[in-house]
């Protein structure tokens, strides 16, 4: 295991999540889910209830106008001589010349901090602003470093991605898969645990069906529960004990046996728990776009979404948080044209251009438009309490943007 992980950096405190100080929520609105139901309740197990609806100046160097006289005296008289002589050449050389009297600086403007153009925008002369001006001075944002830790997420998600249809000729079905993932955001949200745990719960069972291919409907909800734990043994400060997870699986496994399935998982990916999610890519381009809470929000419950759609799970995490970042705020300021939203800053920045990841805002269209009638819906009913700004229930999620988008080839 990773001796080491990297900070990610902070951002404002409009984008974090799972920290909600002074602000009552309506119980009404809040989602009560079941402390006892396993997860594949129409597949095995018994049957529970269901859930309710550019580089610094050089500094220029100045010749004297004499030069140093080498081995000079140290006494007075010799360097008030020098002086004289000094004075003299400077009078002849400017005896027989009129003085041109100079100007007074100008005020100097309160400077944005600009970053060089890419070519392809150079002609539009559009300004790529700084989106870490404000924090230079925030150590916890580690500003500094921001550029490096990113490019280095982007090295970690190619190294453990997962691949496309990683669940063709395996006896696990997609059907299987996302039921168990809409479990394990029921969990999420019944044992309180933050956001980064449940993808990266999704991200490990994921490596480890596609290694191996005999994992049926006997042992799938073990995997989903032992990488649970994993995953809250790396994220979480407080974790469950090995008896809730038991409990929450209704004595179908026992202690001895998620133990064993964790050291598997384990072994089988090398203790390789590095890869980073997508909500990590999110806020940082949150942040970039300057998008407010509820545009943040609504592009947490886009990536949800994700989590459970099999179709989607080969995607890169960056790939994912921008398109989510990028629709969620086309969609909430009624913006029809997507290149308006994704600005030469965002290019820059992300390292992205829109045309790398319109087929996946194409296919959170399609998961907002089949959310209503779909049987998983532990996200959507999530996200519909005030906390989360009832972003699920917005009518805004219906807009033309969506249904141009549904429109559109692939």
């Amino acid at each position: 295991m990773e001796s080491r992980r990297l900070r990610i950096p902070l951002i404002s405190d409009q984008h974090r999540e799972n920290v909600i100080i002074g602000k009552k929520v309506n119980n009404s609105t809040q989602a009560k889910f079941p402390t006892c139901r396993p997860a594949l309740r129409d597949l095995s197990n018994k049957i529970g209830s269901q859930i309710s609806n550019n580089g610094p100046s050089k500094n220029i160097v100045k010749k004297p106008l004499v030069k140093a006289i080498p081995n000079i005296d140290s006494t007075n008289d010799k360097i008030n001589k020098l002086k004289i002589s000094t004075n003299k050449v400077e009078t002849n050389t400017t005896k027989n010349k009129p003085v041109k009297p100079i100007a007074p600086p100008k005020p100097l403007k309160k400077q944005e901090s600009l970053i060089t153009i890419p070519p392809a925008y150079s002609s539009k002369q559009l300004v790529i602003y700084d989106p870490d001006e404000n924090t230079r001075k925030d150590v916890c944002s580690v500003t500094e470093y921001v550029e490096d830790i990113f490019s280095y997420l982007r090295e970690m998600e190619a190294m453990y991605k997962i691949e496309k249809d990683h669940l063709e000729d395996h006896k696990t079905t997609p059907s299987m898969r996302s039921t168990l993932v809409n479990w394990l955001i029921e969990l999420q949200i019944n044992f309180k645990l933050n956001m980064e745990t449940s993808h990266m719960c999704v991200s490990l069972l994921d490596r480890y069906l596609q290694v191996k291919k005999d994992i049926g409907r006997e042992t799938l909800q073990l995997v989903g529960v032992a990488a649970l734990m994993i995953a809250c043994k790396y994220e979480e400060v407080y974790i469950p004990e090995v008896s809730d997870f038991v409990y929450v699986c209704d004595d179908s496994f026992s202690a001895r046996e998620i133990l064993a399935m964790e050291r598997n998982i384990l072994a089988t990916l090398k203790f390789g728990l590095g890869k980073p999610s997508s909500i990590h890519f999110l806020r940082r381009y949150s942040k970039i776009a300057r998008a407010d809470l509820p545009q943040h929000s609504l592009a947490k419950y886009l990536l949800e979404l994700a989590l459970i759609d099999y179709e989607i799970s080969h995607v890169p995490p960056s790939y994912q948080a921008a398109a989510a970042c990028c629709l969620a705020i086309a969609i909430l300021t009624d913006e029809m044209d997507l290149s308006k939203i994704w600005s030469p800053t965002l290019v820059h920045y992300t390292t992205y251009k829109l045309s790398d990841f319109r087929h996946i805002i194409r296919r959170f269209a399609i998961l907002l438009d089949r959310e209503e009638k779909s049987k998983y819906q532990a996200a959507s009913v999530k996200y519909a309490s005030a906390s989360n700004y009832k972003i699920s229930t917005n009518p805004k999620l219906k807009c033309k943007l969506v249904k141009k988008l549904l429109l559109e080839k692939n």
